[in-house]
């Protein structure tokens, strides 16, 4: 007897089980937007303002809240930023002076990013896990902390805005109106001239479309179709107006010339300038991204035995990327961690390509290429892991140093009375002790109080007097900044312990601080037996350091 066969059609529950699992894979590919929340986590749960330009900040939005658009921190020193002031003001027109906020904002500015990202190596038809490795690279690069873990820095928005400009002309050749396309020129624009506005430094987008055109040409010079040159063509005209607009913009506010009044006189276009410049860069790039070499190298033999190399395009374009922002810098006279932000985003774009090329090589039946390629995966592995390292120490020190000077400030403002003189044993000009007295004013709502550099051979008046002494113990050279130098602190503490032994009058009342190990892998020590004449090598410090690390702040009244 014949059985009867019948056919199971799927439940709903199936369905919408499977279409469940469908999305979740789809959207896997945007992890890196969850992993950029989860980074700012610590900083959201201990949010305080810093001492490095909040204070300004702070008041500048106060300012445009009350009608003064002067923004007269940058008149003075030949700067014009609108948008990055603005981004302040808004935040505190939304939620006023709350530094959980300016934080979360932040947070928005980093997940809009690495979204944008992701997005945009999608569009231009890179693979899934091409575009989420990229997105995750970025996320967790070095210069990821210092730019938003504090709140101070123009180049978090500066990138967002260049992102967005190369998202938006990712999708040029999508549009089939002729309308659509001219709102798409329109919009990568004016995201470049936010991203100019936000910083200065961004005006080298115009050449570096150039230079984009350019090596796209090369490339494709023997094909008869070009039509792949359009985007490049649309983003440079594009990038050429934003900057002219800047420029206008710019000498109608700002009479001076770029590089001859205040903060932008620093760039100096000398050869001994630019060689100190190149082995600084050099430190922070060994101490940041060199993983990255193990990857271009093998690459780089892959392509000499194939005769051919897969994304050729896209590693070019990020390589010149990479070296025009190196490049805008070399003249600069000071070298932090958080200018490499564009530098990042680069090197997170090529070494998903060259990951994304060399892992397929792993299966190759050339015992050469394979053992190339697991060579170099194996190196990146053990070169990337220590960058995590530095990043949570890096985390840990910047949370450490807002929270004890927070702690430091809400003391004085509560406990000094009025008309007391507060001295800093900070014996230069200083940007801690510029940034308190704007604090004091901004945040703290007392104008009255006044920090000023101590001096030890002062005979200072009689009346109410408040002594602050830092300290910093085992603090990394590669790391986040901070208004205290080491070594000039040991000196000016130890001719403080003097001056307080002939001056039995001042008596300790209170003391902040806090202290940590250290995690850190200091990979450029392994250049110091080459250069042993600058500063860096020239301080003592181990390669794998778990030091304890020490900040604090002791506060003395003279009774």
């Amino acid at each position: 007897m014949e059985g009867n066969d019948t056919i199971r059609q799927p439940t709903r529950t199936q369905l919408t089980s499977h279409h469940l699992l469908e999305v979740l894979r789809q959207s896997a590919v945007y992890l890196p937007v969850l992993l950029a929340l989860l980074v700012m986590v610590p900083r959201l749960v201990s949010p305080h303002f810093g001492l490095f330009d909040d204070g300004r900040s702070l008041i500048t939005a106060q300012d445009i809240s009350h009608g003064d658009w002067s923004f007269h921190f940058d008149a003075g020193e030949g700067r014009f930023r609108p948008v990055y002031w603005l981004s302040f003001y808004i935040t505190y027109w939304l939620f006023g002076q709350k530094p959980f906020w300016f934080f979360f904002a932040n947070t928005l500015v980093l997940a809009l990013t690495t979204y944008c990202l992701v997005q945009f190596l999608l569009n231009i038809g890179r693979n899934r896990f091409q575009a989420w490795v990229t997105g995750m690279l970025f996320v967790l690069a070095s210069p990821i902390i210092e730019n938003y873990f504090t709140l101070s820095k123009g180049e978090p928005w500066q990138v967002m805005f260049l992102m967005l400009s190369l998202l938006a002309v990712s999708g040029f050749t999508r549009q089939r109106s002729r309308w659509a396309k001219v709102l798409t020129v329109v919009m990568i624009g004016l995201f470049q001239l936010l991203a100019i506005l936000s910083k200065e430094t961004a005006i080298i987008i115009a050449p570096l479309a150039g230079v984009w055109v350019l090596g796209k040409y090369l490339l494709i010079r023997k094909q008869s179709n070009r039509t792949a040159l359009v985007p490049y063509i649309v983003y440079l005209g594009a990038g050429v107006v934003s900057v002219a607009a800047y420029l206008l913009l710019r000498f109608a506010s700002v009479s001076n010339a770029f590089t001859t009044h205040g903060y932008t006189s620093l760039y100096i276009f000398t050869t001994s300038q630019i060689l100190a410049a190149a082995i600084r860069w050099t430190g922070w790039l060994i101490r940041d991204f060199l993983y990255v070499a193990p990857l271009l190298l093998a690459v780089a033999f892959v392509w000499i035995v194939k005769k051919e190399l897969p994304q050729r395009a896209l590693i070019l374009n990020a390589l010149i990327w990479i070296l025009t922002w190196i490049v805008i810098y070399l003249p600069w006279s000071l070298l932090v961690e958080y200018y490499l932000l564009p530098v990042a985003l680069g090197m997170a774009v090529l070494a998903g390509a060259l990951l994304t090329i060399l892992l397929p090589a792993l299966r190759e039946t050339s015992f050469s290429k394979r053992m190339t390629s697991r060579g170099a995966l194996l190196i990146f592995l053990i070169l990337f892991l220590p960058t995590l390292l530095n990043n949570i120490t890096s985390a840990r020190i910047q949370i450490t140093q807002d929270s004890v000077n927070a702690n430091l400030l809400a003391y004085l403002a509560e406990n000094v009375p009025s008309g007391s003189t507060v001295l800093a044993n900070i014996r230069i000009s200083n940007e801690f002790i510029d940034q308190m007295n704007l604090q004091f004013q901004a945040y703290y709502n007392r104008p009255d109080l006044i920090v000023k550099e101590f001096n030890p051979f002062e005979n200072y008046p009689d009346g109410k007097y408040f002594l602050l002494e830092p300290n910093v113990t085992h603090r990394p050279l590669l790391t986040v900044r901070m208004g205290i130098i080491e070594p000039s602190q040991i000196t000016w503490n130890k001719e403080l312990e003097t001056y307080l032994a002939s001056h039995p009058g001042w008596q300790p009342v209170a003391e902040f601080g806090k202290q940590f190990h250290l995690a850190l892998i200091d990979l450029p020590r392994v250049v110091c037996p080459f250069i042993k004449t600058r500063a860096f090598c020239s301080t003592p410090s181990p390669l794998v350091d778990f030091r304890e690390f020490a900040y604090s702040w002791t506060v003395y009244e003279l009774k």
